[in-house]
């Protein structure tokens, strides 16, 4: 690896695991040559990742784990590569990440490792018994997703028990067995003695997000359709 292209990792890498969302390194090269001569290999050898101004919505961030090198190097093909923005990939991530540093904050973890702030992990829905029956948190939820957080005025709460988690979902199995769905991002966001109790629910397998949530949540589109209990309700009072 030349300097230039090794400066360019250790930059890379320093940003991710420094930032406070672990976001990717604006690249400063300017000249599209120059850049592309300097990334192939990075991103052929799954080095470094690449998101593109031109081809990304917000490429700041990792939504999700990396595409394949056939895909980012064609991206680097395609981009006019007025704005590029390089990732520490998982392989890369692997020799610099110290477990011991996110004690107690497994999802945090799996972020600093390179998984994507929008992979989403799956739980047991006694997860939500927690909040639930605590009077001392705001619990909302519908059939498609909800929200949870500590009231103002909760009384006698520690800071560790002080969370607030944005947004869930719902996802099923082959099976159609629910599940609670929760982004990475938001995850990371517990604290560590929240992120244990939720970890301690966690479910293997494969799941798929409820198609309203997914919609909403992925890609900014709200669905038309309401349980049919609440229609139900509506009609009542109008």
């Amino acid at each position: 690896m030349n300097p230039k292209a090794k400066r360019l990792v250790n930059l890379a890498v320093s940003h991710y695991l420094a930032s406070r969302d672990f976001n990717g390194y604006l690249v400063p090269e300017k000249s599209p040559e120059r850049l592309r001569s300097l990334l192939w290999p990075l991103l052929e050898h799954e080095i470094l990742a690449a998101r593109f101004g031109d081809l990304d919505i917000n490429p700041h961030i990792r939504p999700f784990s990396d595409p394949p090198p056939d895909v980012q190097l064609k991206m680097l093909t395609e981009s006019n590569l007025d704005l590029v923005v390089v990732y520490p990939t998982k392989k890369e991530l692997a020799k610099h990440v110290n477990p011991a540093n996110y004690s107690g904050r497994p999802f945090t973890l799996e972020l600093a490792k390179g998984n994507g702030q929008l992979d989403f992990r799956c739980f047991d829905l006694s997860v939500l018994e927690f909040y639930r029956n605590d009077p001392r948190y705001y619990y909302k939820v519908g059939d498609v997703f909800g929200a949870l957080f500590a009231s103002d005025d909760a009384r006698g709460l520690s800071e560790s028990d002080r969370v607030f988690l944005q947004t869930f979902g719902f996802g099923y199995d082959k099976d159609l067995n629910r599940a609670v769905v929760v982004f990475l991002r938001y995850l990371k966001g517990l604290t560590p003695e929240h992120q244990q109790i939720w970890n301690s629910k966690l479910l293997n397998g494969s799941f798929f997000i409820h198609p309203d949530y997914y919609n909403s949540s992925i890609r900014g589109m709200w669905g038309t359709h309401i349980p049919i209990l609440d229609a139900s309700l509506r009609n009542c009072f109008t």
